[in-house]
């Protein structure tokens, strides 16, 4: 939740805590739950030779139980990197069981897969995992489904039809911090979505928010030695910094 939250530093001394407790206690179980978060922290940032130098601490043989948490941390870090990470997340889905029980899992890891593929493919996966969200009261898992839906039909020429469920985005987190694996995400697509639809005013608001959580909030979070990378590395920034400087937003 630090994470998403954009509290990077917390997260970081948190999860180095963490690993030094449990590589003391010899619980090799928790101690690669720990790792593989703080390889989706570095991830976050733009700090992919760090993701991969934490992934390289790990503990073998892996506990089984722990084999796909460290797939999703590999996945994560491939599509961090802009590489392709479909077959890493079907893969990682394809092992969680679908017997009800783990459907927040499901939902969880469904967004990144749909960033990978088709925007066809990716409009049926998103629009399904919102129904299931819905029907579960998953909250969590419902939005950055809705993002995922924007993106498949923005990248399908249909802006217009993706506009009204990007402004309900802009309405419903006017005031709350999102829930997206990644904040600014939400913004990028947001703003990427109402800007193809002719909505001026709104897309500039979602890539002023967007700007604004990059300086205000992840760059707040994190210390100086990061701060490049987290501009310059991070894809979503990219986008978002390059968008802002087009368009002559602060």
């Amino acid at each position: 939740m630090y994470r998403i939250l954009g509290r990077f530093n917390d997260a970081h001394t948190h999860l180095e805590s963490v690993i030094e407790r449990m590589r003391d206690a010899g619980n090799h179980m928790l101690l690669t739950v720990a790792i593989n978060d703080l390889v989706q922290v570095y991830s976050a940032i733009g700090q992919t030779a760090r993701a991969h130098q934490t992934l390289a601490t790990h503990v073998h043989p892996l506990p089984d139980k722990a084999r796909g948490n460290q797939r999703m941390a590999q996945a994560y870090l491939l599509a961090a990197e802009g590489k392709p990470a479909a077959d890493a997340f079907r893969t990682l889905l394809a092992d969680i069981p679908n017997d009800g029980l783990m459907d927040y899992y499901l939902l969880r890891f469904t967004p990144a897969l749909c960033a990978q593929v088709t925007p066809s493919e990716a409009e049926t996966l998103a629009r399904n995992g919102i129904v299931k969200a819905e029907a579960l009261q998953q909250h969590i898992n419902l939005w950055p489904l809705k993002v995922a839906l924007i993106e498949a039909l923005n990248r399908s020429a249909r802006a217009h039809e993706a506009a009204p469920i990007a402004l309900e985005l802009l309405e419903r987190f006017a005031t709350e911090p999102s829930v997206c694996w990644y904040p600014a995400e939400m913004w990028r697509r947001t703003y990427e979505c109402l800007n193809a639809s002719g909505q001026r005013v709104p897309a500039r608001e979602a890539l002023s928010r967007g700007v604004r959580w990059i300086h205000d909030v992840g760059l707040a979070n994190l210390p100086a030695m990061w701060h490049e990378g987290f501009k310059l590395r991070q894809l979503t920034n990219v986008a978002l910094l390059a968008a802002a400087a087009r368009e002559g937003v602060a």
